[in-house]
């Protein structure tokens, strides 16, 4: 995990373990504390902000900051659902919220080509805690494949005595 500086109000972190060459993945994390989001194929933002979600299109600003440039879709999670899994499969843009991390229920179902690879990062406003950054990269032979955990490739970042490690699984 590479940190960049905190640039325009919103902290990020490449998640340099995750391939930038992914195109069909998902990543989960667990929402402990405040608002962040996931930035998969370097422009598309899976975000919180309370209890309402959002995925975004963005563009890096001549400073390293990220400004939106599009909003694609709003939606709300239930209070507890702190387990969020963002999901690329092509052009279709998923958001799914959990209280368990094993059940899901879909949040956000969207349609999108603007990118196709690139960084990974975690995207946080003012203070937040996350744990368990998770990706899973494999090809997906149907839409009900998208919600089994048998996926081919997994990397994770964990939190432990406070301090993001990684390791592979």
């Amino acid at each position: 995990m590479r940190i960049l500086p905190v640039l325009a109000g919103m902290g990020q972190a490449i998640l340099d373990m995750f391939p930038r060459d992914a195109t069909d993945y998902s990543v989960f994390w667990k929402q402990i504390d405040g608002d962040a989001g996931i930035l998969m194929r370097g422009g598309y933002l899976f975000k919180t902000d309370g209890l309402k979600v959002s995925v975004s299109t963005t563009e890096t600003k001549e400073d390293g900051g990220l400004a939106i440039v599009n909003t694609l879709g709003e939606g709300d999670r239930a209070e507890g659902m702190d387990w969020l899994r963002a999901t690329l499969q092509g052009d279709k843009l998923y958001l799914d919220g959990s209280t368990d991390g094993m059940v899901w229920e879909n949040l956000l179902a969207l349609e999108d080509a603007t990118f196709t690879v690139g960084d990974t990062r975690l995207c946080w406003d003012a203070v937040m805690t996350v744990d368990d950054i998770t990706l899973y990269r494999s090809g997906y032979d149907s839409f009900a494949n998208r919600f089994g955990r048998n996926q081919s490739d997994e990397r994770r970042y964990e939190s432990g005595s406070g301090k993001f490690r990684h390791r592979w699984r």
